[in-house]
């Protein structure tokens, strides 16, 4: 009965898109009902991950739940990639997890095999049918084979080693879950992996859809596979460790020709692997560094940067015109004043203009709401709502460049504005008449100065009286 409900749970929310909630009660109960079909044991470890799966899944959604009912997505969902990970960038940033990853499962599958052969136990999830025939054997392997073969050329040789990677690591955690008594540290690291492999295989053949290109899905999903890899292959190599002290004391090794031992092997694969993992970041900090506006500075303070007197080139009559040089410390007066003397969350205005430019900095280093942040984001994240977007840059930019009294107030006042910046981007962009005039504004009081930068207080009172008359 329970099987039947979850089975339709499930079926019901895929189909009609329904909430994940429903989802995953659904895939619980059908899980649980099919725990009836195995042993006692097996039973037991089947309920007990359900268990855990349901409060993980509660305490998620309890945490998530003011978020969920305050938020809206646009444009959710996935579609098919039309980019895939170039194999030597792929193995660039992952290639000491991959072969941490692949030496631990390949030490794991010696050991099994090791163990049949010495206590002949049956170690594989196949019927002895699959294990015993050659035939079979060599088709499977060609199977295996053709399988990877057709993932690396259909989609790309990354995608193939993630598969390849999740499956193997998937037939050695179902191993290691039939185990009476399992090493849990080992099976960790297995699923781990398998965890890794999966989320970093995603991006290769799947995108989100409000996605630029497939960017922020590679690099949230890469973030995560980096996360499940790195707690793998600390539990990991402390089992290679193990295995390959045990292959060291073995007698076969220890009369052994060769001189030298698994042990030694390993040793010098961490070490190699430590070596080539410090590369980047003893070569790349200071690349990265020097392309700071201060080198030198060392701390936490975000806003010290513009203690230097730091400036921004670009090309405001486009590229074929002067460079525009452009002080952003002239507007940290403005900053610190704001942040000393502004209680609460009041909505300011500043110029908003194109991405990758001194736009909306007022807001980011404050924390105080403006009337548009970044458009290319709020473009992005609120497809939904691209008009309402775009309307409100052009009524920033008409503030700033064509407002009368009249059209001052009606902005102010539709949104709620309490405070009006005139900083580096508003003289850079804006009007100088038009500037010169939110000082006659009968609802516009000058609270700061800075050279020429000012900021105002919006009299919201004054507004509704000039709007009545």
């Amino acid at each position: 009965l329970f099987g039947v409900i979850g089975l339709t749970m499930v079926l019901s929310a895929s189909s009609s898109g329904g909430n994940s909630l429903i989802l995953i009660f659904g895939a619980v109960s059908f899980l649980g009902a099919l725990s009836a079909l195995f042993n006692p044991i097996n039973r037991s470890r089947i309920l007990q991950f359900v268990c855990h799966l349901s409060l993980a899944a509660l305490t998620h959604i309890a945490f998530l739940w003011p978020y969920l009912r305050d938020t809206k997505n646009f444009n959710i969902g996935i579609h098919r990639a039309k980019w895939t990970s170039p194999l030597d960038d792929f193995m660039s940033h992952w290639g000491i997890f991959l072969s941490i990853a692949f030496i631990f499962l390949s030490s794991i599958s010696l050991r099994l095999r090791r163990n049949h052969k010495e206590h002949n136990v049956t170690v594989h999830f196949l019927p002895t049918f699959f294990r015993r025939n050659k035939f079979v054997k060599f088709v499977t392997v060609g199977l295996c084979l053709s399988a990877i073969t057709i993932c690396t050329l259909k989609i790309s040789a990354a995608f193939a080693i993630t598969i390849f990677g999740g499956f193997w690591s998937f037939v050695l955690a179902e191993n290691e879950c039939r185990n009476l008594k399992p090493d849990i540290g080992k099976l960790f690291a297995i699923i781990m992996f398998l965890f890794g492999f999966a989320v970093i295989g995603g991006p290769e053949i799947i995108t989100v859809n409000n996605d630029v290109a497939r960017m922020n899905t590679v690099f949230k999903f890469w973030l995560q596979g980096w996360l499940f890899f790195a707690i793998g292959s600390a539990f990991a190599i402390n089992h290679i460790w193990h295995i390959a002290k045990e292959a060291h004391d073995h007698p076969k090794t220890t009369t052994s020709r060769f001189w030298i031992s698994p042990l030694s092997v390993w040793r010098i694969f961490v070490f190699a692997v430590v070596a080539i993992g410090l590369t980047y970041p003893l070569l790349a900090t200071g690349p990265r560094l020097s392309t700071r506006f201060n080198p030198h500075y060392k701390g936490l303070n975000g806003i010290a940067y513009l203690d230097d007197d730091p400036y921004i080139i670009r090309r405001d009559q486009g590229q074929q015109g002067a460079a525009t040089v452009v002080q952003i410390a002239e507007d940290l007066p403005l900053i610190q004043w704001i942040r000393s003397n502004i209680a609460g969350s009041p909505t300011i205005v500043e110029w908003s203009g194109d991405s990758y430019d001194w736009n909306s900095r007022i807001a980011v280093h404050t924390g105080l709401p403006t009337v548009l942040g970044w458009s290319s984001h709020q473009y992005q994240q609120r497809q939904e709502y691209a008009d309402w977007i775009l309307q409100r840059r052009i009524d920033i930019q008409n503030f700033y460049t064509k407002a009368t009294q009249k059209t001052a107030s009606e902005f102010l006042l539709t949104y709620e504005v309490n405070y009006v910046v005139v900083g580096v981007q508003e003289h850079r962009f804006g009007n100088p008449d038009v500037l010169a005039s939110f000082a006659n504004h009968p609802a516009l009081t000058k609270v700061f100065q800075s050279g020429k930068n000012v900021i105002y207080i919006v009299d919201t009172e004054a507004l509704w009286e000039l709007a009545i008359s």
